[in-house]
């Protein structure tokens, strides 16, 4: 074989070898990153669904101006909570929350104190009407 086939040859293959790191590497960052937009997304919803059964009605008042006031007051500063905190309104069922947190490389819990939430009021002042920030500590 000339030199210039040798060349060619050796070229490609370093071309193939990068290409399969450079995929490798982005397909592990995918599943991070969908690991970790699902436990988002989880936490997000248990926080409104938080805020709508048990926030809006029990905490705010019971008729709609009080709650529309006292959400309004809320619009800046938030509901700050854990996540052990945001699970334990759901009385018989904490465990069933808490247990959707996990580390998905290793199965570990996340840590459930550290794993933080605001909720944010926004207008029309509702019982829908969220916007959440969450911070979780899962380990990764």
């Amino acid at each position: 074989m000339s030199n210039n086939v040798k060349k060619i040859i050796g070229v490609s293959i370093i071309v193939i070898v990068l290409l399969t790191i450079v995929t490798c590497v982005v397909m592990i960052n995918n599943r991070k990153r969908k690991e970790e937009d699902k436990l988002y997304s989880t936490l997000n919803t248990v926080a409104k669904d938080y805020y709508r059964d048990y926030y809006y009605k029990v905490v705010l008042g019971n008729n709609e101006v009080t709650r529309s006031t006292k959400a309004e007051q809320l619009k800046d500063t938030g509901i700050k909570l854990s996540l052990r905190d945001l699970a334990q309104y759901k009385i018989n069922d904490e465990d069933s929350v808490l247990s959707k947190f996990k580390n998905y490389q290793n199965g570990s819990d996340c840590d459930y104190d550290n794993t933080k939430i605001t909720i944010y009021p926004v207008y029309p002042y509702g019982s829908e009407n969220v916007r959440v920030e969450s911070n979780i500590v899962c380990g990764f």
